[in-house]
């Protein structure tokens, strides 16, 4: 819960839109940015740092694992701008 809360209140730059929140059953959080069913984003933030997400991106799909060492990567911050993008 503490990754989940470092990401959201001092690792995320301002400016980016706030997911909406939800949690696994594994313990893991989940930050979802969703502008439409075929333009959404999901990372799972886990208590030991990792950042699993997925993405839609219209017919395209890309998924992946980052560690999170205090600052979003940029391979995420690249895809929430892709999901608010025209």
């Amino acid at each position: 819960m503490r990754n989940a809360y470092v990401f959201l209140t001092e690792a995320l730059p301002l400016g980016f839109p706030a997911p909406s929140i939800g949690a696994e059953p594994d313990g893991d959080l989940t930050l979802e940015w969703h502008c439409s069913p075929r333009r959404t984003l999901s990372v799972s933030v886990s208590p030991e740092g990792d950042l699993d997400y997925a993405g839609l991106f219209g017919p395209n799909r890309t998924y992946g694992t980052e560690v999170f060492y205090g600052e979003v990567p940029e391979t995420i911050l690249r895809l929430i701008r892709r999901v608010y993008s025209a």
